[in-house]
């Protein structure tokens, strides 16, 4: 039986999301004070689908911040719609 080829599409404002706030405890901060914890919580978990799942192909899909260009016309019920990130943390992201 031939190989099957494995397709990912991952949405990467819901990564981001979730990595920001699982360490939100214990953040990695960069030498110049940054809040890094997305941004590695996203490199980690892609790097874990490339190297144990082999996709023949990924796409890290995203809803661009714009009038009309909501993730309910995206994906209709499909997505979960996250609160809006205090101005605390507006930078981290």
């Amino acid at each position: 039986m031939p190989e099957q080829k494995k397709l990912f599409l991952l949405d990467a404002m819901a990564l981001i999301y979730r990595a920001f706030f699982a360490m939100s405890r214990n953040p990695q901060i960069n030498s110049k004070g940054q809040n890094t914890s997305a941004i590695l919580g996203f490199a980690n978990t892609l790097l874990d689908i490339i190297k144990n799942e082999k996709p023949f192909l990924l796409s890290v899909v995203s809803c661009l911040r714009q009038p009309g260009a909501t993730r309910q016309r995206c994906a209709g019920n499909f997505c979960f719609t996250p609160p809006s990130v205090s101005d605390t943390h507006q930078s981290d992201y």
